[in-house]
């Protein structure tokens, strides 16, 4: 019903307020989710660990071959240590000799080799700044790093 009712909304918007193409697809995209998650638990039976596995093993197989256009990485390891209290992850480039450590607020606190382009920079902190990078990052490093 939620689809129908987004794609109504979507030709025929109601007086009293309008909606954006962005409610739109964020509908969308709950209402999918939400009805792939009761496929996979009602139709096929499957655990919430099942499915986690799952979406995981599917997500790996997407990126397996995937490369860089511009060489970046981002890891987050397990058994790291704080630099000054914070989290960090590796912002890498080694075509470039770039090998950087990173707060999930885009401040660099270590860095060995090249300096990182401002241009670049000031894209990963972008990319930072967006509440579900940050939040996925954290879950990373929780998950890798539970004893900190």
């Amino acid at each position: 019903m939620g689809l129908l009712k987004s794609i109504l909304h979507l030709f025929f918007p109601p007086k009293e307020k309008k909606v954006s193409i962005v409610t739109f697809w964020t509908d969308l995209h709950l209402d999918r989710n939400f009805d792939d998650l009761l496929i996979e638990t009602q139709d096929e039976g499957l655990t919430y660990e099942q499915i986690e596995y799952k979406h995981n093993h599917e997500q790996l197989q997407k990126i397996k071959d995937w490369n860089s256009r511009y060489g970046y990485t981002l890891n987050i390891y397990s058994n790291e240590h704080l630099i000054s209290g914070k989290k960090h992850f590796h912002f890498d480039n080694k075509e470039k000799g770039i090998y950087a450590k990173i707060d999930f607020a885009g401040n660099v606190l270590e860095i060995k080799g090249k300096n990182i382009p401002s241009n670049i920079e000031k894209n990963l902190r972008y990319f930072l700044n967006q509440s579900y990078v940050r939040k996925m990052m954290e879950d990373v490093w929780s998950h890798k790093n539970p004893n900190l």
